[in-house]
This record gives structure tokens, sequence and C-alpha cells, in this order.
């Protein structure tokens, strides 16, 4: 099994691991795994998959996809999820079924050879021996076929209710010092930006002093904290078709602040559910059935990138220091629902929410 992961890891160098970027691992990446698969812990192995077809008729650079591999393989068989957003759920429900017929082809053949027999009727060519990486690569092989079938309409995820009361829109957290756009221009990093800077993690970490705020690792170029979001009242309840509902009571995040935090247009504060928290993996791992969980790991990506996006905005504009760290979290909490859309539907959001139409 880690030979085959080893081998995949080889050609197709993964960038997180159970939500943990590979560039903050203080291991290589097949140690990591190996130490995770140890203590029972399945994984989740994000990798790009650039098409090797040089006639490929999509407009496509990167297949980007989550590569489920249980601690239990090859007995439990792997799956996929497509997380680039520009494919639509529909093409993307497509590619995944598309590779679970790829590893039942891989599973038939292996059965097949045990029994020293032959079979030409497949209609999946495999390329290669049917091991982690052979998938992938039949996966590159019929990439091109599977974007071409008819989308998909449907999927199990069926609706997404709070159970909390309906809110009014939060109201940004504003410095009445600090109140005037900026101008776009190339910051210069100086005592007084950096003294900025720190006055608005001070204000965070006085303000979210109830959220377990820890920081994580300072480096050169920026501040991680860890911290714990609760949902006021009652938890966020999600709902899936024949399948238990998933409460969220509390999620835990990093936080990346920029070191040029609020001076320089190109950086701004970054999300990231932290996967490697036992409580979001329990979590996780509380979901039985594997589709499901996939879809859950989609929607925190959505999380992810909706805020990163964001925050990013409001770099761009210069409205910033009126949306604080803590308003930007209030917003998050308070409308996450709509964070959980895809980014074409967070966008469409955004340009009907009057408050940020205002600020951005």
């Amino acid at each position: 099994k880690l030979n085959e992961i080893a081998s995949l890891l080889g050609k197709f160098p993964p960038i997180t691991i159970n939500g943990l970027p590979t560039k903050s691992l203080t291991v290589p990446p097949i140690e990591y795994i190996t130490q995770l698969h140890s203590k029972k812990v399945d994984t989740y192995i994000s990798i790009l998959i650039a098409p090797s077809d040089p006639q490929f008729a999509f407009d496509l650079q990167f297949l980007n996809v989550s590569l489920y591999v249980s601690w239990k393989y090859p007995t439990e068989r792997p799956q996929i999820s497509v997380l680039n957003d520009e494919l639509g759920r529909g093409f993307g429900i497509n590619v995944e079924n598309g590779f679970k017929g790829i590893v039942e082809t891989a599973v038939r053949r292996s059965a097949i050879q045990k029994k020293k027999k032959t079979n030409d009727s497949e209609l999946i060519e495999l390329v290669g021996d049917g091991g982690l990486l052979s998938l992938i690569l039949t996966l590159d092989k019929y990439l091109e076929k599977f974007l071409s079938m008819e989308k998909k309409d449907t999927i199990k995820f069926v609706k997404m209710v709070s159970k909390k009361k309906p809110q009014s829109q939060p109201t940004p957290i504003t410095d009445s010092k600090n109140t005037e756009r900026k101008e776009k221009k190339k910051p210069v990093i100086d005592d007084v930006q950096l003294l900025k800077r720190q006055a608005e993690i001070n204000k965070m970490l006085q303000r979210l002093r109830h959220e377990n705020v820890k920081l994580f690792k300072e480096t050169g170029q920026s501040s991680i904290y860890k911290l714990s979001l609760k949902f006021p009242d009652e938890p966020f309840t999600i709902g899936f078709e024949n399948q238990s509902d998933l409460e969220i009571e509390s999620l835990n995040v990093k936080l990346t602040i920029p070191k040029d935090y609020l001076s320089n247009l190109k950086k701004s504060l970054r999300l990231e559910i932290d996967m490697s928290n036992d409580a979001n993996l329990k979590m996780i791992n509380s979901i039985e059935d594997k589709d499901t969980r996939f879809i859950v790991g989609k929607l925190f990506n959505n999380l992810n990138n909706n805020f990163n996006f964001i925050s990013q905005e409001f770099i761009k504009t210069g409205t910033a220091t009126s949306w604080s760290i803590t308003a930007q979290f209030n917003l998050f909490i308070q409308n996450f629902e709509k964070f959980l859309n895809d980014q074409s539907d967070f966008k469409k959001w955004i340009e009907s929410n009057t408050l940020l139409n205002k600020s951005l």
C-alpha cells in the first residue's frame, strides 16, 4: 500500500493532505500518511492532474481532485472528489463516477488474474497495474470522455438549512480614525504600517477572546492563528437525502495574517478549515457515506475560497480598515450558508447585497 502511495506522490506531488498544506509538514508526505494510517485515520490527498492529451478538447489547465485513500486500502476502495469550481458540479460528478468505473475495472481485473483467466471485454483499459498511480493515469486517459458526457442534474446534497433565526446583515466594526479609502499604490512596510497591523490583531484577540484564539506559527511572511468559531444560539445544520443531518456547533480554523496586511493590495487574510484538528476530523469521520463525505469536503473548500475571495476584495477596494478581522468573521458566521456556495453563486450574492456593495 505505501509503495503505491509513494509512486503516486512521486508523479503527482500532493498540495494538501487532510487539508494541511504539504509545505507546512515537518516530515515527508509519505511519512505523514504512514503516521495517519497507523492511527487508523483515512487520508484525503489533493493533487493537480494536467491533461496529457495534446488534443484535449476542453479549456482545463488542471483537474484538481481530492483522492480519498482509506487506512483500510485496498480493502476499502479509493474515491475522488473534483474541486474545480469552473467545471460545475454536474460535470464533476461525471468525472467522479468515471473514476468509480476505473476502480471497478481494476478490482475485476485483479480478481480475474487471481483466477488466472483473461478478459478482453472491459470497456476501460487500465494504464499500468491497477494501483493508485495506475488509476489516476487512467483517469487522465479518459478525462475528455467523462467531461463529454451529459451533465448530471442532481447530487445527493439537498439542502442547507440553518436552525438559527434570520439575522440582519452584520454591522462592520469600524475604527473612526481609519475610515478613509486607502490609495492604491505599492506600500512600503515601515514601523507605522506594522503598528497598524498589530493594532488590528490586538482588536481581534480582545474581541474573539472567547473563541480560543492561539498563535500557531510566526514566520517572516505571516502570523498564523488557530481559533474555534462558534455558531450563536443553535448549531448550523446541513441535511442530506437518506442520510443523517450534519450539525456543526463550532468550526476550527486557521487564519493567516500577512506581515504586510493592510499595506499590500495583494495580501489579504486567508482562512483554512483546519483538517488537522481532531474535532474537525471526528466530525468528518462521523459521516458514514463516503459520497457524502466528499460533498462536505467540497463545501469546506468553498468556505475557504469564498472567505479568501471577499477578504481580498476588502483589501483591493481599500475597505479592510472598515471591515476589521472581527467584522469579517461576523460576516462569515452570520452568512455561513452563502459561504458554502460555489464561488459563482457567492459572487452573485455579493452583487445583490446592498451592504456589501456599499463597502466594495
